[in-house]
């Protein structure tokens, strides 16, 4: 096990695991919250906040897209197999997907659900409005010029709300995107689970592996 390189701080730090209290730390530090002597400490105090909203969205997007990736070339490599391709060409070619093309061959090859595709669409815009600009509310040069008159408050739009507010976040997006994420993780591990977002009939990578080999493997 690596050293522990980032000792507790206090006795409330003491039950904190080693890779959390380092995590803090560099965040602490990137944003200027450890220089306790000087007086803009909390200068970067909204972008801060803003980050952290960013990060909790591109981990749901990476989780979920990589979850859908991996059906696909399933799919995509299932028999028979005329063999145009090779694995390696089929494993770069999957790869090389922008995330718009993977949802729709993952719509087109029956990985998604209708639901899960509408779903996945939007959640595409917000991670691109979240990965593209630095401030989460100066999407526009005619939106920029008029934060330059008035007040701008950082808003994305989720169901007519704003999403970057607490009671959006932990009660709207994060339940939906993980019961969309728990979905794909149960359908690709064999794990019965009703077909919401995915469709009705996608198999299991078990099931599509075993299907080029003739046989079958019991559901758990």
């Amino acid at each position: 096990m690596e050293e522990d390189k980032v000792p507790p701080r206090d006795a409330d730090d003491l039950d904190v695991p080693a890779p959390v209290r380092e995590g803090r730390e560099l965040l602490d530090y990137f944003y200027g919250f450890s220089r306790k002597d000087d007086p803009d400490r909390y200068l970067q105090q909204d972008e801060f906040r803003q980050d952290v909203y960013r990060i909790i969205v591109i981990q749901m997007h990476l989780a979920i897209e990589e979850l859908v990736r991996s059906f696909l070339f399933e799919k995509l490599t299932i028999e028979p197999d005329p063999g145009t391709f090779t694995y390696k060409e089929n494993v770069e070619y999957v790869f090389g997907l922008t995330t718009r093309q993977v949802l729709d061959l993952g719509a087109r090859l029956h990985v998604l659900s209708k639901r899960g595709y509408e779903e996945l669409t939007r959640l595409n815009t917000i991670r691109n409005k979240c990965s593209h600009h630095w401030s989460l509310h100066s999407f526009t040069v005619a939106e920029k010029l008029k934060s330059e008159l008035r007040e701008v408050i950082p808003n994305i739009d989720f169901s007519g709300k704003n999403l970057l507010t607490l009671e959006v976040m932990k009660d709207e997006f994060i339940p939906r995107y993980g019961d969309i994420y728990l979905e794909l993780w149960a359908v690709h591990y064999g794990v019965e689970h009703e077909h919401v977002y995915t469709d009705e009939t996608l198999g299991t990578v078990r099931e599509l592996l075993a299907a080029r080999k003739g046989r079958s493997y019991p559901r758990r």
